[in-house]
């Protein structure tokens, strides 16, 4: 098994129950007249996977992931589904909504969801929800919607 530059080799008995894999953007100059004090959001994306009961349908899973986030995001608002279809033509759904971060205006987060065979698969984009305009938007979506059975 390979993992970002790590080889394991697990008992032959095992198999993948969870994996997780975290992306950050590259720091940026920040642009001295918006304000003195700047606290940029980087852009990031992370995949968690994980099995899931054979009983799961995705709109379960979506339902409980609604449910985590409006319960534990503190100021969360605009909270939305949107249906999606990656690339490789599974259906999901993006939750998407916005929660003040201190210091900064709000933070816009995203979560694609995906089931395929029994593995959940959550992919979370967090950017700044101050430059979020639709042709940003347009590109996020992209990222989201590659995401596809290998």
């Amino acid at each position: 098994m390979r993992f970002d530059g790590l080889e394991l080799t697990p008992p032959p008995d095992f198999q993948i129950e969870e994996a997780s894999l975290s992306l950050r953007a590259a720091p940026g100059a920040t642009d001295p007249r918006l304000l003195q004090k700047q606290i940029p959001i980087r852009a990031n994306l992370i995949v968690h996977r994980r099995r899931v009961s054979e009983a799961s349908t995705l709109s379960l899973l979506v339902a409980e992931v609604t449910a985590e986030l409006a319960s534990t995001v503190v100021g969360i608002r605009g909270l939305a589904t949107e249906d999606i279809v990656f690339d490789d033509g599974q259906k999901g759904i993006v939750v998407g909504f916005e929660f003040p971060m201190k210091e900064v205006a709000a933070v816009r987060q995203f979560h694609a969801l995906r089931l395929d065979d029994g593995i959940f698969t959550n992919l979370t984009l967090t950017v700044d929800g101050m430059t979020l305009n639709d042709a940003a938007k347009k590109r996020w979506w992209a990222v989201l919607t590659s995401a596809r059975m290998a």
